[in-house]
């Protein structure tokens, strides 16, 4: 699959929501994750359809669930960068 500026775009801000308080070795494995779900082969995909549809895919990634602190940034419109900052990830 191809990905197109939409893709990359989303990539990123689940990359950030998700794993931005990670190592470099944490955020490349949910890259990994995305990118295996998107490849996975299928033809209708439980995972969702292509990067936008795994990125967004209910309850898979919860920087996209409406009750996380970090939806707040991604509610925005699409064209807004990335925040360099933003709720703590320290969650434990």
């Amino acid at each position: 699959m191809t990905a197109n500026e939409k893709d990359r775009d989303l990539l990123a801000r689940t990359l950030w929501g998700e794993a931005r308080g990670e190592t470099l070795a944490g955020q490349i494995a949910v890259a990994w994750t995305i990118r295996n779900r998107v490849n996975d082969g299928k033809a209708k995909s439980w995972w969702g359809e292509g990067y936008a549809g795994v990125c967004q895919k209910l309850y898979q990634f919860s920087c996209w669930n409406k009750n996380d602190p970090n939806f707040a940034y991604f509610e925005r419109r699409e064209a807004d960068p990335v925040p360099r900052t933003g709720p703590s990830m320290d969650r434990r």
